[in-house]
């Protein structure tokens, strides 16, 4: 063979690496994506709970499928965000009912409120509409939404509150970090913030029921 036709060592090492690099990419994505239909699949009684870091206080957050509706042939759910601290004057408990759970912009149809130890409120079909998704910031839309696009960085091992969780590390647009898991609901474990806290996973569940228990002026607006 003509040593001048012959492939360097160094060229064939580049090649496998660019395969070995292809390949794992792709399995980064099946895996990424396998992730993300399972975060998109919610049932009724599943919650996930976190410490919320970068607060002035300790503070915790739990995110939860607390009821069902169904209208025609759609299925709404209503999703609860409970954010608590030691003052409870600071907490808040926000349910919406959702159309197209699990899709990047789900439809908000109702929205009920309790902020520290006032009353619930709930929300009139107008100020819903004026407001719609952009009243909802939570992580169980927000894995969803940025699932398809999400550069995967690999499976690690990591500690959280909850547990050591073998979880896919995948960056976000905005410089952070997620890792996600299909075996937790939700599939958020951990969320790290460029320079603005995050979440870390202390516990999950399948047996979550509204936290707002008083008597409401409108009992048919909300799940019990």
């Amino acid at each position: 063979m003509n040593a001048s036709r012959a492939p360097s060592r160094r060229a064939c090492f580049g090649s496998a690496a660019a395969l070995a690099f292809a390949v794992t990419s792709s399995a980064g994505a099946q895996d990424l994506a396998a992730i993300c239909r399972a975060a998109s699949r919610v049932t009724v009684g599943q919650w996930a709970s976190y410490d919320v870091a970068g607060e002035l206080e300790a503070a915790r957050m739990r995110i939860a499928i607390i009821g069902s509706e169904r209208r025609g042939d759609t299925t709404l759910y209503w999703l609860e965000t409970n954010h608590s601290s030691p003052d409870p004057n600071r907490n808040a408990i926000l349910q919406v009912l959702l159309a197209d759970f699990g899709t990047a912009t789900p439809a908000v149809r109702a929205i009920v409120l309790k902020f520290g130890t006032g009353p619930v409120q709930h929300m009139s079909d107008q100020m819903v509409q004026s407001l719609g998704a952009g009243m909802v910031q939570d992580p169980a839309i927000d894995v969803v939404a940025r699932c398809a696009t999400a550069p995967v960085v690999g499976w690690e091992t990591v500690t959280v509150p909850a547990g050591a969780l073998r979880a896919l590390h995948t960056k976000d647009k905005d410089g952070g970090d997620l890792w996600l898991s299909a075996d937790v609901p939700f599939g958020l474990v951990r969320q790290q913030e460029k320079g603005q806290g995050g979440l870390m996973l202390t516990g999950y569940g399948s047996d979550a029921k509204s936290s707002i228990v008083e008597p409401s002026p409108q009992p048919d607006a909300a799940p019990h």
